[in-house]
């Protein structure tokens, strides 16, 4: 016992280990024995005035983990003014380490899980928020992309990483995502096309809804690659559209139906066009 006392590095570990027990002890038992459930009261009456929506929770409790104590939230549904629902089965957020706290910018690490996916990672609020993080498991389907570009829609499980962020003129950042076994359905197109796999990347900008836009898609009937500018507008159906489309038929039997959006296939099926017009009428020549 004396040898061990004797040891500087076990004695600095006492100094340091049995102060950080007792505050972790005391931490404990504060959260066992704190009012979560008329907390969780107060925070969804907060929020539904906040959102003007009706909100509600299942539960609300404390989390603790190696970077710091948060809360874990449980089964919210909210329904916001515009009709559009909410939902999340899981979700545990604490203060996160960012330097952007020294900028007046609280910044949270938000783990978020919910029937269209998940997304865990640094969620910034403030006058221009924002989230940099990672995406998992996104149902494509639920995702509102015919009011981006009429006729667009998608079927399918995406993965990737998004680092965004909502200033005065618009969200601005970057994504990159990737999504396997799935279909789109293209304007002018009778049926929707299946894919193997399905990549995007690109970046938001102050001047464009899509700067650097590059979208590979591979599929039994055809492979395509779309590439170029998205720029921006109010409402976002009139942006305008510079992307050059690059198109192979892999399965001649659907060159018919490619017919009506004014594709001119080469002999060995494939095909380079150019899509201008606005997102809500695109034209391809």
């Amino acid at each position: 016992m004396n040898a061990i006392l004797a040891n500087p590095s076990l004695a600095r570990l006492q100094r340091v280990g049995i102060p950080l027990g007792a505050v972790l002890l005391t931490l404990f038992f504060v959260a066992i024995g704190f009012p979560w459930d008329r907390v969780r009261d107060r925070v969804t009456a907060s929020a539904g005035r906040l959102l003007g929506a009706e909100v509600r929770l299942a539960s609300l409790g404390p989390s603790l983990s190696l970077f710091g104590p948060g809360v874990h939230v449980t089964g919210l549904d909210a329904t916001l003014p515009s009709g559009r629902r909410v939902v999340l089965d899981d979700a545990s957020v604490r203060p996160a380490w960012s330097t952007s706290w020294l900028r007046g910018r609280p910044a949270l690490a938000v783990d978020l899980r919910g029937p269209q996916g998940r997304a865990a990672g640094t969620l910034t609020l403030g006058t221009e928020p924002g989230f940099d993080g990672e995406l998992e498991d996104v149902d494509l389907a639920k995702l509102p992309l015919d009011s981006v570009l009429a006729g667009l829609a998608l079927d399918g499980i995406a993965s990737g990483e998004v680092d965004l962020e909502r200033s005065a003129r618009g969200p601005r950042g970057s994504f990159d995502l990737h999504a396997k076994g799935g279909s789109v359905a293209l304007p002018g197109v009778p049926v929707a096309l299946p894919f193997e796999t399905l990549a995007a990347r690109g970046s938001l900008t102050d001047a464009a809804l899509a700067e650097g836009l590059a979208i590979e898609l591979e599929g039994p009937m055809l492979t395509a690659a779309v590439s170029g500018r998205v720029g921006q507008a109010e409402p976002v159906l009139s942006a305008p559209l510079d992307l050059d489309v690059r198109v192979r038929v892999v399965d001649p039997s659907i060159r018919p139906m490619l017919a009506g959006t004014g594709l001119r296939f080469g002999p060995d099926g494939s095909a380079a066009m150019k899509l201008t017009g606005t997102a809500g009428r695109p034209l391809l020549r």
